[in-house]
């Protein structure tokens, strides 16, 4: 288990563990069962991806990066207004009710001819 974790470290993904192991994807997705500290040991690695894509997405903020203003505001600023699209709700922000019309037929109706059609004069 050493080695698996010893590879996490240099390979960084799944992909990457199971080249420095000379093993399939299959094989890394076994020992994450098996094994929580690889779980784990991944897990950590695709944090720090995701903390630096973070950092660098603010980097490209600051310098003014159009791409990277809009996907801040689309993710990060959604709840400041920010989005392409519009959400409903009912009253008080709660969920919307929606109710089926079934039309009503009726049985021997004094309306029509006893058949269930209202009667419509035609004869």
């Amino acid at each position: 288990m050493e080695s698996v974790l010893a590879a996490v470290e240099v390979g960084c993904t799944l992909l990457g563990t199971s080249r420095a192991l000379g093993v399939s994807r299959t094989t890394i997705r076994r020992y994450r069962k098996r094994w929580a500290s690889v779980d784990e040991a991944l897990e950590a690695k695709r944090g720090e991806l995701v903390d630096e894509a973070e950092s660098q997405l603010r980097a490209a903020v600051l310098r003014g990066e159009s791409w990277a203003i809009v996907l801040v505001l689309k993710t990060l600023g959604k709840n400041y207004g920010y989005s392409e699209r519009t959400e409903l709700a009912g009253v008080n922000a709660k969920p919307i009710t929606f109710v089926e019309v079934v039309p009503v037929r009726y049985v021997n109706d004094w309306r029509g001819d006893g058949d269930g059609r209202a009667d419509d004069g035609a004869a």
